[in-house]
């Protein structure tokens, strides 16, 4: 094919557009670079609580700590969570349960309600407190975990509200899309390319919503993100002369850096 690297380099750009949002075909090389970070953050979730049962008894100042290792460690357990190397079978192996991180989350919650109990105290000693963001909202335990999908139904539910909702007033739209807009933002720190398209789209609805209404924004973002494949393959085959067909055909079928050639 002539320059192998530069193929793959395309192939890599064009899978981060396959994959949903990019959070389930995520390079190597970040996983080599989250694991060990997870793995320091529970040692450090240990350290500041060795089990959840140990938080209760705590000091104040023992419990802002906690909290602080915990929410470091969820953060990184949820971007654990994004790649399709982990299964929910490998926490043995992390020295953790599902089971144990729920219950942390449990003392979790009960120490942010502390912490927000005792607020005059801590401005009153502000120099001594760890400073915990009380809005920060736990990504690995999350049941609408802001990925691809989750964006995706947010997007719908502006253009096609629920039943009996009715339609959204500009003041509430712009409030949804305002939120839309932050989890995109989050979204583009795993594929920026997606973050983009979605970007795009958005502003159109923000326009227009009506052109969008009654339609499928996951058809819609799935049409836009194989046109931007369209694109990026075209023009790769057009400088160095590739089978479109092969080059379209790796993209579809590439798998945490490699990919499976076709039989024959």
């Amino acid at each position: 094919m002539g320059n192998l690297s530069l193929f793959k380099k395309c192939v890599d750009e064009a899978v981060k557009l396959y994959s949903a949002g990019g959070t389930k075909e995520v390079l190597l090389a970040e996983w080599a670079q989250i694991e060990p970070a997870f793995k320091k953050a529970l040692s450090a979730l240990r350290v500041s609580a060795g089990t959840p049962s140990e938080v209760s008894g705590m000091s104040m100042k023992e419990k802002e700590v906690f909290a602080k290792m915990f929410r470091n460690f969820d953060r990184l357990f949820a971007q654990m969570k994004s790649f399709t190397n982990y299964d929910d079978g490998m926490l043995a192996k992390y020295g953790i349960t599902q089971e144990e991180y729920n219950d942390y989350v449990g003392h979790y919650f009960n120490v942010l309600e502390e912490i927000k109990e005792s607020k005059p105290d801590k401005e009153a000693h502000s120099g001594e407190s760890v400073q915990i963001d009380s809005d920060y909202g736990l990504m690995a335990y999350s049941s609408t975990k802001i990925d691809y999908e989750y964006i995706i139904n947010l997007i719908q539910n502006i253009v096609t509200p629920d039943d009996g909702e009715g339609d959204v007033i500009l003041e509430e739209k712009q409030k949804k899309i305002g939120e839309i807009r932050k989890y995109v933002e989050e979204l583009r720190r795993d594929n920026p390319k997606i973050a983009d398209i979605m970007s795009g789209l958005i502003d159109e609805i923000e326009t227009d919503a009506e052109k969008y209404k009654g339609k499928s924004i996951l058809n819609i973002m799935e049409n836009m993100k194989q046109d931007c494949i369209d694109r990026v393959i075209t023009d790769f085959c057009l400088i160095w002369y590739a089978s479109k067909d092969d080059v379209m055909y790796a993209a579809s079928h590439y798998r945490n850096g490699e990919y499976q050639r076709r039989a024959g």
